[in-house]
């Protein structure tokens, strides 16, 4: 049959034809826009999209079917043969990208948010033994990305997070606190509002960590970090020293409460009021035994 200039009422108009079908009562009428794009027409009525090209690997022209009219409109069609004859103008075999680019749609899906954040707290934070996570903060990180970023972001994803994501968020929590921002995203949360912006910088931080990681294992399609130039100086402010001096009645208090305490946590905090040091400084201490005066006498810590 020759070319016609096709229009959707036409190709919706197409019935079986026995007079102009071959011997398994198909028939095609081609359009006269596209090289190649026809309506193949069956006995039962039904029109598929195809088109005729000589395909890469192949010797004569043959055809190949787009899709049923109904799921695929004639515009549809259209772009879908112009798309494929230009993948064939290049050697590509449209079949073979679109199997290609379906594998790599559902490696996407399956790269969900969540899926991603379980492998970060299994593999970077937390580690194989929970009771020995590999981050200090393990168990506060992992509290903040279940509650906050998980029940957000969680289904989807990772590669479609961006920065109109991580900044509204980082923002809201800044000034309403993340009861309310949970609250304003439709999850459990109070509405009450109260300014967070020092957990706001923690929770920035911990997701410039882990987009960082996740690029870094390069097996997630992920190319680019959302916090990408996102400064928590611009966003929140200049970090606020927040230490304080305790008062005679709050020493008191403190060296009484530590002096009930077992081995080595008492003695811990005591030798920390006592010497100014950091915390890991004393704990990782090593060196000869330390005698330790205690409200009952005299007692060796020891090594």
């Amino acid at each position: 049959m020759g070319k016609k200039n096709l229009t959707d009422r036409k190709v919706k108009s197409l019935k079986a034809n026995a007079k102009v079908a071959d011997k398994a009562g198909h028939y095609d009428t081609w359009d006269a826009v596209v090289p190649g794009l026809g309506v193949r027409t069956s006995a039962s009525g039904r029109r598929t999209f195809v088109l005729m090209a000589r395909y890469p690997g192949g010797r004569n022209p043959t055809r190949r079917a787009l899709g049923v009219y109904g799921e695929l409109s004639l515009e549809q069609a259209r772009k879908k043969a112009r798309d494929w004859l230009e993948l064939i103008r290049k050697g590509i075999d449209p079949a073979i990208a679109e199997e290609e680019a379906r594998q790599a749609e559902l490696r996407q899906r399956a790269n969900t948010f969540a899926a991603v954040v379980e492998d970060y707290l299994r593999l970077e934070v937390m580690g194989h033994d929970p009771a020995k996570p590999r981050q200090r903060r393990a168990v506060e990180v992992e509290r903040h990305f279940r509650r906050i970023f998980v029940a957000i972001w969680g289904d989807r994803p990772i590669a479609s997070i961006s920065r109109r994501d991580v900044l509204p968020l980082i923002e809201s929590i800044r000034d309403n606190g993340t009861p309310a921002t949970l609250a304003a995203y439709g999850k459990r949360g109070k509405a009450e509002r109260v300014p967070a912006p020092v957990q706001a910088r923690n929770l920035l931080a911990y997701l410039k960590a882990f987009f960082n990681w996740a690029i870094e294992r390069d097996t997630y399609g992920l190319e680019s970090s959302p916090c990408e130039h996102l400064k928590a100086a611009r966003i929140i402010g200049d970090r606020r020293a927040e230490d304080r001096t305790l008062n005679d009645p709050e020493l008191f208090a403190f060296w009484r409460v530590t002096g009930r305490m077992t081995y080595p946590h008492g003695p811990l905090y005591r030798l920390l009021l006592l010497t100014g040091l950091r915390l890991n400084e004393v704990a990782d201490a090593v060196g000869p035994s330390l005698i330790w005066r205690t409200e009952s006498g005299l007692s060796r810590l020891p090594e």
